[in-house]
């Protein structure tokens, strides 16, 4: 990361949590609780190894104390529909602005968002409640363009950052 330096952001999405309608937990702490009860039984997917996707998932099994198993989908599956709407595992975490039409078709039940963004309209029993199942969890996606450390425009750009995380943000 200190080889390159931001120069605009593109896009930041908060990300959500759906299983498979066949999975019989109905929240996310019913889900954590099924997870303990069956651990290395459940699976999850994301679109590789190192992803966002990936990362939000490890992050939920160390904060809930849980084990399911990571699945990586191949590319040619993860330009088909997603591994979790066919029942090939049983949970996703994925951008909300991919997964929210399969939601609203009742292909996938959301359990949450991963961040602090309310979940999209087409998912009205996925309120952010006033007691999270899983305090402090929050991953997003965010996209940007970056070039090499260096640049002129881009050491500019990364000082303007630095000035507006203030002092004590982490430094990369």
């Amino acid at each position: 990361m200190r080889d390159f330096a931001p120069v605009a952001p593109v896009n930041s999405s908060d990300l959500i949590m759906v299983v498979h309608p066949s999975v019989p937990a109905k929240d996310l702490k019913e889900f954590m609780a099924l997870l303990k009860a069956k651990p290395g039984e459940l699976n999850y997917a994301s679109s590789g190894p190192g992803t966002p996707y990936h990362m939000a998932g490890e992050l939920f099994k160390a904060m809930s104390g849980t084990n399911i198993v990571h699945v990586p989908a191949s590319r040619q599956r993860a330009t088909r529909a997603p591994p979790c709407i066919g029942g090939h595992v049983q949970m996703m975490i994925d951008a909300i602005t991919t997964m929210a039409p399969t939601v609203q078709a009742g292909q996938v039940r959301a359990l949450g968002t991963t961040g602090q963004q309310a979940l999209v309209a087409c998912c009205p029993t996925c309120r952010p409640s006033p007691k999270p199942a899983l305090p402090g969890y929050e991953a997003t996606i965010w996209l940007g363009i970056m070039a090499p450390a260096g640049t002129p425009q881009a050491d500019r750009r990364q000082a303007q950052c630095r000035d507006q995380q203030g002092p004590g943000a982490a430094r990369t």
